[in-house]
């Protein structure tokens, strides 16, 4: 039963997502992070290559599950994570914690022009 749970999982992890969606893994810290990451290797429900984002969970709330999700699947925690994380890469300024969607937007709109196509 055990193989067949890994084969299964396997094979969804090899089906084709959509083209943005993405495999998110939210950690306490960085390390936290990588070490779920390589769980869900191992597991099979993620293969090196794929589309994956590690975060860190700065929320009060639970940790997320890992999981395959679009931007618009995110929770608004989760989102001001995933924004909290684009900032530190692109060494923009962050935004703060309370930041209203008319600012999220905005952010999102800069940080997409930097980047290009």
């Amino acid at each position: 039963m055990r193989g067949t749970i890994t084969r299964l999982s396997r094979l969804e992890a090899k089906r084709s997502p959509k083209a943005d969606t993405r495999f998110y893994v939210f950690g306490l810290d960085e390390d936290d992070a990588a070490e779920r990451y390589a769980a869900e290797i191992r597991a099979g429900t993620v293969q090196r290559g794929d589309p994956c984002t590690t975060l860190i969970w700065r929320s009060a709330g639970p940790l997320p599950a890992p999981r395959w999700a679009v931007p618009s699947d995110l929770t608004d925690d989760e989102l001001h994570d995933a924004l909290h994380h684009l900032a530190l890469m692109s060494g923009r300024e962050l935004l703060p914690r309370d930041a209203d969607s008319a600012a999220l937007a905005a952010e999102i709109s800069t940080i997409r022009q930097e980047l290009g196509p």
